[in-house]
């Protein structure tokens, strides 16, 4: 585990530094591929994690009981499929389990790819939050959540989702975010000036949000423009 970098135990900061690189990829043969940790992330104003890849979970990045904060100007993936991070399996962007868990996205999750399930991001366990956040054109092969995947609450907040896309043609769930779990709260809003948008994302159920047990709470936001649909086939 840990193709870039491995912590046993501890945190893990990065600022200034790209993890991989176009043609020069860090390669886990289990979990993350570009960091592994069991401990926190974080990742500030500069940092980027693209073009890693993860056998396992976690193509860009794993976190192990443990919180994963990624803020403004950070990236996860790049501005095309050719910098984006792969999992064979789950979380192609990254990917963070364990009982104390959460996540924090301030910065873009863009051009990932999971063989299963959460394209952009899986939270295996704790609360998400999204807030200015971009989460855009990720992909979940052959599962559900294209851009998250989430088993617990989720909250965004003056945040895109866009060309997200769950592409499992017979049951492909949320293109956009599929929560799961009993009771799993959806909640989207923002403000008049900076609403959240869910718009081009697509899957065969809820192309924008799939919420498998619980609410969905939608504020100050737009979902779907002319010319970019969220959509789903079923």
């Amino acid at each position: 585990s840990g193709g870039g970098v491995y912590a046993a135990s501890g945190n893990v900061t990065v600022g200034q530094a790209t993890i991989g690189n176009s043609g020069a990829a860090n390669t886990a043969s289990q979990d993350g591929g570009g960091i592994y940790a069991a401990g926190a992330v974080t990742l500030n104003s500069g940092a980027v994690v693209q073009s890693n890849t993860a056998t396992r979970n976690g193509g860009g990045v794993y976190v192990n009981n443990g919180t994963f904060t990624q803020n403004a100007g950070t990236t996860i993936g790049g501005s095309s499929s050719a910098y984006g991070n792969t999992a064979t399996q789950n979380g192609g962007g990254v990917y963070v389990t364990g009982a104390s868990s959460s996540v924090t996205v301030n910065g873009t999750i863009q051009y990932n790819t999971a063989t299963q399930d959460g394209g952009g991001l899986y939270a295996a366990n704790g609360a998400v939050g999204l807030s200015s956040a971009t989460v855009s054109d990720n992909t979940a092969t052959n599962g559900n959540g294209g851009g998250v995947y989430a088993a617990n609450a989720v909250t965004v907040t003056s945040s895109t989702l866009s060309g997200n896309k769950a592409e499992n043609s017979t049951n492909g769930l949320g293109g956009g975010i599929y929560a799961t779990g009993t009771g799993t709260t959806v909640s989207i809003d923002g403000s008049s000036s900076a609403k959240s948008i869910l718009t081009g994302n697509k899957a065969k159920s809820g192309g924008g949000v799939y919420a498998a047990s619980g609410n969905v709470t939608v504020g100050q936001a737009t979902i779907g423009t002319s010319g970019a649909a969220t959509t789903a086939s079923h």
